[in-house]
C-alpha cells in the first residue's frame, strides 16, 4: 500500500546534536530553574546525568535524544528554536541549518538514492556515505546541498575519493525506509520507493540515471543505456520501474551481462518524467545539458517518423497505381496529408525515386512513374 500522509522528521528521531537559538536556550534555562530550582533537581527530574544542566549552560549543542526527553517532560515547544543540527558532537560533520520538522519529500529521497549508483555507504559503525563522481558533478551536488540549507564547506575531490554526503541524508532516508546499509538499500529501494509514491519512484530513477546512464556525446543518436553489471537483479527492478511509467526499453545482451537500452520514445517519456521533478529541485546536475540534447534529438526524431512513413506510403501508392503514367508535382503534393513542409518533402521524394530509377522527368514539374519498389 502506498504512503499518502506527509512524512515529518523531528531532530530527536535521529542520532545527532542540535543547537538552540540564544532566545530558545534562555527560555529553557529560565523555565527549568523556575520549575525545579537546583541544578541537581533539574537533572534528576529530567532523568539525565548529574552534570547535564551545567554542561548545557556552557555548551552550544545538546543531544537530540536528550532534547526529546526535555520536551516530553516540560511540554515546551522548542522545535522552532532549533537553528542547527549536527551529525555528531564534533566539528567534522556538515551542519544543517534549515527548519524542523523536515518533510521527507522526493528531493530527500533523491539524495538518499544516490547511494545505489556511484554512492557507497560503509558497513562500519559510522556508515560514511560517499559519492564518487567527477569534480564537476561534485560541484553541482555541493551547490544543491547548500541551496537546501546544508553548511557544506568541503571542496570537491578527485573522482576516486569522492565527496562525503551529509549523514543527515542517510539518517533521514534510513528512518523513513528502514534501510540502514548499502546492501539493504540496493536490494529493497525499488519496493520502498513504490510504497512512498510515484514522485519518489521518479526520484529514485533520476538518481540511478544520473549515476548509471550511458549518454555518449560522440554518437549522433538519441538512445541511452543504463548499466549495473554488478547487480543485474537491481537492473531488472529498474526495468520494471520503467515499465510502470511507460518508458520503452529493451535488453542489450553481451554474453551473461546485459544493460537497458532506452529507445527514442523512451527518452522522450523519460524527459517528461524528469521535468515533473523540477518542482522539488531535482535535476541531473552536471549531466542535465547532455540529457536535454539527447531528449531534443529524440523529440525531433519522433516528429519525423510519421512524416517518413507518409512519404514511404505515397511512394508505394505511386508505384502500385501510376506505373507508366504521368503525374505532376501538384498532383503528387496532394497525396501528403500532413501540411508540414510539403514542398521540401515532395522534392525529396522525387529525388529519392529518381535515384532508384523509379521516376523520370518529362517536362517541368511533370514526371512518369516507371519502376518497381526496390
Amino acid at each position: 500500500m502506498r504512503i499518502t500522509k506527509r512524512i515529518l522528521i523531528y531532530p530527536w528521531d535521529l542520532n545527532g546534536y542540535v543547537k538552540l537559538s540564544w532566545g530558545g536556550k534562555q527560555k529553557l534555562i529560565r523555565y527549568l530553574i523556575s520549575e525545579y530550582g537546583s541544578f541537581k533537581n533539574i537533572n534528576e527530574q529530567l532523568n539525565l546525568s548529574p552534570y547535564w544542566f551545567n554542561n548545557f549552560r556552557r555548551n552550544d549543542k545538546i543531544n537530540a535524544k536528550e532534547l526529546k526527553r526535555i520536551v516530553d517532560v516540560t511540554k515546551l515547544n522548542l522545535v522552532d528554536d532549533i537553528i542547527q543540527f549536527n551529525d555528531g558532537a564534533g566539528n567534522s560533520s556538515f551542519p544543517y541549518v534549515g527548519k524542523f520538522p523536515i518533510r521527507y519529500d522526493p528531493f530527500w529521497h533523491f539524495l538518499f538514492c544516490l547511494s545505489i549508483g556511484d554512492g557507497h555507504i560503509n558497513e562500519d559503525k559510522k556508515k560514511k556515505f560517499t559519492w564518487y563522481q567527477k569534480p564537476e558533478g561534485q560541484e553541482k551536488l555541493i551547490e544543491l546541498l547548500k541551496k537546501h540549507d546544508f553548511d557544506y564547506t568541503a571542496p570537491p575531490k578527485k573522482t576516486k575519493q569522492g565527496i562525503v554526503i551529509p549523514q543527515l541524508v542517510r539518517k533521514i532516508g534510513s528512518f523513513v525506509t528502514g534501510l540502514d546499509s548499502g546492501k539493504s538499500i540496493r536490494n529493497n529501494i525499488v519496493e520502498k520507493s513504490y510504497n512512498l509514491g510515484k514522485k519518489f519512484e521518479l526520484a529514485l530513477l533520476c538518481a540511478f540515471f544520473l549515476d548509471e546512464s550511458g549518454m555518449s556525446k560522440s554518437k549522433p543518436n538519441c538512445e541511452i543505456t543504463l548499466h549495473q553489471e554488478g547487480n543485474l537483479q537491481l537492473l531488472e527492478k529498474i526495468g520494471s520501474l520503467l515499465n510502470r511509467h511507460n518508458v520503452n526499453w529493451s535488453k542489450n545482451k553481451k554474453l551473461d551481462k546485459w544493460l537497458i537500452r532506452i529507445n527514442t520514445e523512451g527518452v522522450v517519456q523519460l524527459s517528461k518524467l524528469f521535468d515533473s521533478l523540477k518542482e522539488y529541485g531535482i535535476t541531473l546536475l552536471h549531466r542535465e545539458s547532455t540529457f536535454h540534447k539527447k531528449a531534443d534529438m529524440a523529440k525531433k526524431t519522433i516528429y519525423k517518423i510519421p512524416l517518413r512513413k507518409e512519404s514511404t506510403s505515397i511512394r508505394k501508392y505511386l508505384l502500385d497505381n501510376y506505373k507508366n503514367k504521368s503525374i505532376t508535382i501538384g498532383e503528387l503534393r496532394a497525396y501528403f496529408e500532413s501540411d508540414f513542409n510539403v514542398s521540401t518533402r515532395s522534392r525529396k521524394l522525387i529525388s529519392t525515386m529518381k535515384k532508384k530509377n523509379e521516376l523520370k522527368s518529362v517536362d517541368t514539374g511533370k514526371y512518369v512513374i516507371k519502376g518497381e519498389i526496390k
